[in-house]
């Protein structure tokens, strides 16, 4: 029977790398190869959101706009840390 929290689907694997997962999965302490390709895709969708996240970053690097209101943010603070807390 099938799991409940499971979709279940089909994947069409190039011969080689079934043949290594079928080969591997058991000896990586994976239950059924199903468990192997879940977590090899967290695992990608996880870097690729990084990945993504990293590639976000640069692009606002490189924006003058972005960048104006980094330092228009940066010297708000420097001020502030200027003025600095009363000391109890």
């Amino acid at each position: 029977m099938p799991h409940p929290e499971r979709v279940r689907t089909t994947v069409a694997f190039e011969p080689g790398v079934h043949a290594e997962a079928s080969r591997l999965y058991g000896l990586l302490g994976y239950r059924k190869m199903g468990d192997l390709v879940n977590e090899a895709v967290r695992e990608y969708l996880a870097r690729q959101q990084t990945l993504l996240k990293d590639r976000a970053m640069e692009e606002a690097a490189r924006d003058e706009g972005y960048r104006a209101i980094l330092r228009e943010v940066s010297e708000d603070f420097a001020r502030i840390d200027s003025e600095g807390l009363p000391e109890s």
